[in-house]
């Protein structure tokens, strides 16, 4: 099954949980495996910034490819990554067991709070990050994740699945209540979901003032 997709270059690349990491350069017609350094075909999240793609493996670890996944290195294997967010050297992830931060590729990481707590979902800009919970709503920090406090005012469901931020707008995709929306920066929510049948969120994509949510359902 796909987990995540991802542009880099000239490519799209599709993480699966069992058969690794696939490539398509003619838009999805032919698709190639890519999974030369990997330990494990076990892949979840795939996020680009720059030349580099991280991949998070639920057995493995986290890896880095610097050529649009020809090749994969394993650079941490001590932390399991649902998904990350910013910068090579600023670069964030979310785990089980709270929010982490890298300031060298990946290779070290560091607690930056919210240790204990299931992470489903991150966010980032600048010094103000998001973190989606599965069972706690929805923390923001305004300090590089140093401290964090709750943001769930209007917000009435505790499972976040993914965000996306659109200029100042953040719009936070749950488990059955729709797509939540805020403009600023988390103090108060507003359901958005008129027209939207299902309210399983899975994937949120944005091109222009259009935003398009993938749901669970029929």
């Amino acid at each position: 099954s796909i987990q995540d997709l991802a542009v880099s270059g000239p490519y799209l690349l599709a993480s699966t949980y069992g058969g690794g990491i696939y490539r398509t350069s003619n838009n999805g017609a032919n698709w190639t495996a890519v999974n030369s350094g990997l330990i494990s075909n076990l892949v979840g999240d795939l996020y680009v910034t720059g030349t580099s793609i991280y991949a998070t493996s639920s057995n493995s670890g986290v890896y880095i490819s610097h050529n649009n996944g020809s090749g994969w290195n394993l650079i941490n294997s001590n932390i399991r990554v649902s998904n990350f967010a910013g910068t090579d050297n600023d670069l964030y992830a979310g785990t089980g067991n709270g929010v982490f931060h890298s300031t060298n590729n990946g290779l070290n990481w560091t607690d930056s709070s919210l240790i204990g707590i299931n992470i489903s979902a991150i966010e980032y800009s600048g010094s103000d990050l998001y973190a989606g919970t599965y069972s706690n709503g929805i923390y923001h920090s305004t300090s590089y994740g140093a401290n964090w406090v709750s943001v769930n005012n209007g917000f009435t469901i505790s499972n976040v699945r993914i965000f996306l931020l659109s200029g100042t707008d953040l719009f936070a995709g749950t488990s059955g209540g729709g797509v939540y929306h805020t403009t600023d920066n988390g103090s108060n929510w507003s359901a958005e979901n008129d027209g939207l049948p299902y309210t399983i969120v899975l994937s949120f994509t944005s091109e222009g003032s259009n935003i398009y949510a993938g749901t669970h359902g029929a």
